[in-house]
């Protein structure tokens, strides 16, 4: 694993118990929570690694 991936991965491990939290509070079955995690890693994962393109890609010039 590259270690510009640790910290996108750290951020989405991170979201989980947050989304299940979220689901049970709000009176949820814990899936819809895992549901939402999944949905938001599907967007966190992506954007993050290109962030880190970008970043890297800037500080070569």
């Amino acid at each position: 694993m590259k270690t510009s991936q640790r910290p996108v991965l750290a951020a989405v491990l991170g979201l989980l118990p947050v989304c299940v939290l979220l689901a049970v509070l709000n009176d949820s079955p814990i899936w819809v929570g895992l549901v939402s995690w999944v949905a938001a890693s599907a967007v966190a994962v992506p954007l993050g690694l290109a962030l880190t393109r970008l970043r890297s890609r800037s500080g070569q010039r």
